[in-house]
């Protein structure tokens, strides 16, 4: 069987917007995004860090806005052969330790290149599950909210002052494969290895088509 998988890269910083075709493992999707960094007066009243270990309790997912329509389809399209299993729901002990495996996966591939852990951040989370939740049950694939929020839209509605980056995916079944295939791509990868971002929050939700995987970012 043979499945389309559609790869994209946007990343924004300090006005520089670029547009990268990327090459991945054919078991799904990805796309990134990146916000300029704070200035040095910025960050004085942010709040404090939270533990880097994340909560073993899976809270449900925060209301979603409002939808208002279709977004465009993935920048490129490639086919591929794929034999992964198709996505199924699955329980939220499950999804909360795949959420939890990507920090730790992120952490271990930041200490070999000598960047300090990501701490993990419930906001960032809490944003990172409401776009998983609304791509998987809306069928998209973009770093765009259906209502044109951004990343960094829904990272500030989240409560987190300073939205650093996003990767996103769709279509790896596990945390080691979504985590090899933005390895495996440089956009991604960078994101990964910014020693200047800070905290993190994954979320992940499973449906048919997906699963579907938002990986943010917060600036200190």
């Amino acid at each position: 069987m043979f499945a389309a998988v559609a790869l994209g890269a946007l990343a924004m910083s300090a006005g520089f917007a670029a547009d990268r075709v990327l090459r991945a493992a054919p078991t799904g999707s990805i796309s990134i995004q990146l916000s300029p960094r704070p200035g040095p007066d910025e960050g004085r009243d942010a709040p404090a860090p939270h533990p880097a270990t994340a909560p073993t309790t899976h809270e449900s997912v925060p209301p979603l806005k409002p939808v208002q329509g279709k977004t465009e389809a993935p920048r490129q399209i490639i086919t591929a052969r794929s034999s992964a299993p198709p996505a199924t729901a699955t329980s939220a002990a499950t999804a909360t330790s795949a959420e939890e495996a990507v920090i730790e996966l992120t952490n271990q591939a930041r200490a070999k290149a000598r960047c300090a852990p990501l701490r993990f951040d419930p906001r960032l989370r809490t944003a990172a599950r409401r776009h998983s939740t609304d791509m998987g049950l809306h069928d998209y694939f973009s770093h765009t909210s259906q209502d044109g929020d951004t990343f960094a839209d829904r990272i500030e509605a989240a409560g987190y002052p300073h939205p650093g980056a996003e990767n996103i995916a769709r279509g790896y079944q596990t945390a080691a494969e979504v985590m090899e295939g933005w390895m495996d791509s440089p956009g991604h990868r960078a994101n990964i290895l910014n020693c200047g971002l800070r905290t993190i929050g994954v979320g992940v939700y499973h449906g048919p088509g997906g699963p579907w995987w938002t990986q943010d970012f917060g600036w200190p």
